[in-house]
């Protein structure tokens, strides 16, 4: 008996020094480390990206200390190969060596490209799998290769965008798979499954706990079983046009922690019993502008973290119990209908990172949010909160990056606190009351600031000189405030990050230490930095205008009093530019030669002012983008076929113009019949839903105002829409016919050919002119009969023929009963309504000379405004883009009401005027008399 029991010891001990020495020696089998070697010399992969596979090799014996592969330390045998990110780019064919890897429970093929081939059916025999993930590297059809895996717990088909699920189905793929506990579909295409995928998911997946198809082009309604699925955790369906209510079954989730359903067009109401689940971390609804819902109480202890609300259709308020959201670090509640005061309790959220409620209706004040220490964005931008901001409201948020409170009903004066931030970048409150002097800032020379924007306030004083030690300052913007004071631009030197500069609508005047002699002059050009645009319109600025040596979008120097002439290399400094304007100043000389550089110009504007010579040929030639020119109100001269044609060629310029204005110069000849020819953008139009938010620029900072003639009054128009094609040649010496090809520019809207020296007939082509809407060849020799053609412009709401030489009939038509007598006065051989002069009995008195010197010496009368073009000129630039284009909201309350105001003070003083003269006129008859 001990001899036997001895021997067994002995044989124990001899098996245990015999395993030692196999694990020892390797715990790879050769027979694996074959398979994985022929694996890879069947493979073409790049070594470059290659972490893995590169360095497998026969010197080294045991392949499961390979990288990406594991192996089972008891056997031997390969349990997981990861490949992902390999830069493998062959086939992977059924018969591969990788699916004679039968021990694996884990498989990562991820991001490969593996030459546009299906999933291999060689999978099926992989039955050991646990973990399979193929996301982003197969195309075609989804193989029902899984129905052997009953032990597969994750499987992942992710962001393969050549993947679909059409035959077999999703419920026969997923059919034998009831351990899936993760399952990844993200833009694989789904659309042949209809609806009917939920009911395949909660059918056959019962303990599944992560469930995420994003883009997968899959439709609603999700079935009421999807409740059922007790063990579901995180759902994500972003980017599906579910079409449909929200499914209530959410609700039945009580295992649920991730929602996110984006941009999934749901509609309906949305169950207020979701928020109320305890295990729920995260919840992202936002894009589904249908949704209605409103917040419930919030259960104390929470397990919220982030919230994403916008761009749906939520209302109400918020309650107070948000402030029980211990654990809540990122709101997003923007761009939805939420109203009242926002709740003082937020001041508890003391995790709080990210904050905002732009674009609803929140108003009174904001809470403190003192306590909120790792705050680092808050966005209460474009709602109704008013009251001053205590300086204890942000105090020791060190963390703070992002303050956006523009848009808003703010007053009093701005904290000095608020640009003490250490970690502040952008700073944004324009559009408030904010009023008193604008401080300086402490440690301006430490500064992060980089955005500060202050615009359309009441601020007033001097700009601070910290501001220039703001040496990361990318972005500055004070404009439409009461700043005053002389400014010394070269200041701005300092500022060598600086790319938008904006200090319009102020009372402004500039100095420069350079200059001793008149510190309100400039004697350099240089004096600022390299900038992307520059906004010094409406204030008091004076002597040379200061062009920085690259502008590369925006120049705006309108509405001052600078009287130098323009730098000869002004085209060197705008040549990327899109706007340049430079109109209602004191400028002489002539156009230089080098705005020909400036080949990317849309706008160009250089009206009202005092230019002469003739208008360089080069501009005609190059300006192939160029939508507005304005050169009106100055004294340029020259022979317009020669400068317009005949220096450029007919076909050679602007093709894309929208609007000119050359009107009050002194141009001279015949309008060129041919110099039409290549305005394709007023020949061919755009469809209404074009119209509806196309503008000249798409740029972000696009703010440019146009001045164009309408009716007589000069208006500015402001964020120009591309349907206001207009044409204004008008107070020139002009002769010769009308051309007939004005017939061809058939999106034009206004045509003013007014005080020239037009003769012979209407040319009858205007009558093709359908979208026309006011009309001016007043003040001509025009002769004939008018064009019965013209009554079928059902637009035209504004005409002027007075004081020509027209003979005949008024057309009857309905259109020209709108018309008033001052339309047609002057015109000693016209009869009809509405003169109230017979054709037949009445014989017309001719004009005296002297009334009609008296008319043309004076600026044109316009006196109706008829509702027609009020509505369509009305809706194209002001009701249309602010319904369809939020950033036109935001610029109408400033610069409509401004505008209109305008507008409004203009006919009052022009009716004052002509009531003076009318009555100046019966005093002078009955002296006479």
């Amino acid at each position: 008996m001990k001899t036997t029991h001895f021997s067994w010891l002995f044989l124990t001990l001899l098996f245990q020094i015999s395993l030692l020495c196999v694990l020892a020696s390797g715990q790879c089998l050769e027979s694996q480390r074959n398979l994985l070697l022929q694996f890879k010399q069947s493979s073409t992969f790049d070594s470059s990206l290659s972490t893995k596979l590169v360095q497998w090799n026969q010197t080294t014996e045991d392949c499961c200390n390979w990288q990406g592969v594991t192996c089972n330390k008891t056997t031997g045998h390969v349990i997981g190969l990861d490949l992902n990110n390999e830069g493998i780019t062959s086939e992977i064919n059924s018969s591969s060596t990788l699916f004679r890897l039968q021990f694996l429970g884990r498989l990562n093929l991820a991001s490969n490209s593996f030459n546009g081939t299906e999933i291999p059916s060689g999978l099926f025999n992989l039955t050991s799998l646990v973990y399979l993930n193929l996301s982003n590297s197969f195309s075609g059809q989804v193989p029902n290769v899984f129905s052997r895996m009953e032990k597969l717990v994750v499987l992942d088909l992710s962001y393969s965008y050549s993947l679909k699920i059409e035959t077999p189905k999703l419920s026969i793929i997923l059919q034998n798979l009831t351990q899936l506990a993760e399952l990844y579909l993200d833009t694989v295409n789904m659309s042949s499954q209809g609806s009917d995928w939920s009911r395949a998911i909660s059918s056959s997946l019962p303990n599944l706990r992560i469930l995420s198809l994003t883009n997968c082009q899959i439709t609603g309604p999700i079935d009421p079983s999807f409740g059922k699925l007790q063990f579901l955790s995180v759902i994500k369906l972003d980017g599906n046009n579910l079409n449909s209510p929200f499914p209530e079954s959410f609700a039945n989730l009580s295992s649920l922690t991730f929602l996110s359903l984006h941009s999934c067009n749901f509609s309906g109401v949305f169950p207020k019993r979701i928020f109320q689940i305890q295990t729920l971390q995260t919840l992202r609804v936002s894009y589904n502008e249908l949704l209605k819902g409103s917040l419930p109480e919030f259960p104390r202890n929470g397990s919220l973290r982030e919230l994403f609300l916008y761009n749906t259709n939520f209302s109400g308020g918020i309650p107070g119990s948000i402030g029980d959201l211990a654990m809540l670090y990122e709101i997003d509640f923007s761009q939805s209908n939420f109203s009242g005061r926002i709740p003082q309790s937020m001041a508890n959220l003391t995790q709080l990172v990210r904050l905002s409620f732009a674009y609803n209706k929140f108003s009174g004040i904001i809470p403190p949010f003192g306590k909120s220490k790792n705050l680092t964005y808050i966005d209460l931008s474009n709602n109704q909160l008013s009251g001053p901001i205590p300086s204890t409201h942000f105090e020791g948020i060190d963390n703070l990056v992002h303050i956006d409170l523009s848009f808003n009903l703010f007053n009093g004066s701005i904290p000095s606190s608020l640009f003490a931030f250490p970690s502040l970048q952008n700073f944004l409150l324009h559009f408030n009351h904010f009023d008193g002097l604008l401080s300086n800032f402490s440690s301006a020379s430490s500064s992060q600031l980089e955005t500060l924007t202050l615009s359309s306030n009441k601020l007033n004083g001097p700009i601070p000189a910290s501001i220039f030690d703001l040496k990361k300052l990318k972005s500055l913007s004070v404009s439409y405030n009461n700043l005053s004071g002389t400014l010394q631009l070269e200041r701005f030197q300092k500022l060598e990050n600086l790319y938008s500069l904006d200090l319009s609508h102020n009372r402004l005047s500039i100095t420069t230490s350079l200059n001793n002699s008149n510190t309100s002059l400039l004697p350099e050009p240089y004096v600022l930095p390299k900038l992307s645009s520059l906004d010094l319109h409406s204030n008091h600025l004076t002597g040379k205008i200061p062009i920085p040596p690259d502008i590369y979008d925006y120049a705006d120097y309108s509405s001052n009093n600078f009287s130098s002439s323009i730098p000869p290399d002004i085209g060197y400094n705008i040549s990327a530019a899109y706007f340049f304007s430079a109109s209602r100043n004191n400028l002489t000389g002539t156009i230089p030669e080098s705005i020909c550089n400036a080949v990317n110009l849309v706008v160009l504007d250089l009206s009202n002012n005092i230019f002469r010579g003739k208008i360089p040929p080069c501009l005609l030639q190059k300006g192939k983008v160029l939508e507005v020119l304005n050169l009106g109100n100055n004294n340029l001269t020259g022979n317009i076929s020669g400068t317009f044609v005949k220096e450029c060629g007919p076909r050679n310029h602007w093709p894309n113009l929208q609007i000119i204005d050359i009107a009050s110069n002194q141009f001279t000849d015949k309008v060129p019949q041919n110099w039409f020819v290549n305005w394709t953008g007023m020949m061919d139009g755009k469809n209404d839903a074009q119209l509806k938010v196309d503008y000249l620029s798409t740029s972000e900072n696009y703010l440019d105002t146009v001045t164009v003639t309408v009716k007589g009054l000069q208006i500015e128009l402001v964020k120009i829409l591309t349907i206001f094609n207009t044409i204004d040649i008008s107070n020139n010496m002009l002769e010769g016919d009308v051309p007939a090809m004005f017939g061809q520019l058939r999106w034009l809207r206004l045509l003013n050919l007014s005080h020239n020296a037009f003769t012979n007939s209407i040319p009858a082509s205007l009558g093709n002119l359908k979208q026309l809407e006011a009309l001016d060849m007043s003040v001509n020799k025009l002769g004939g009969t008018i064009p019965t053609e013209l009554a079928s412009l059902n637009f035209l709401s504004f005409l002027n023929l007075s004081y020509n030489q027209l003979t005949g009939r008024i057309p009857t038509a309905s259109q020209f009963y709108t018309f008033e007598e001052g339309s047609f006065r002057g015109n000693k051989g016209l009869c009809g309504n509405p003169l109230n002069i017979s054709c037949v009995e009445a014989e017309r008195k001719p004009s005296s000379g002297s009334e009609y010197e008296q008319y043309s010496s004076d600026k044109i009368q316009w006196e109706m405004i008829s509702a027609e073009i009020g509505f369509s000129v009305g809706l194209g630039i002001v009701v249309m883009p602010l319904f369809f284009y939020t950033r036109w909201r935001r610029y109408y309350y400033e610069h409509v009401d401004r505008a209109l105001s305008k507008i409004l003070h203009i006919l009052s003083q022009e009716r004052r005027n002509q009531g003076q003269r009318r009555g100046n006129g019966t005093q002078a008859r009955r002296g006479r008399m």
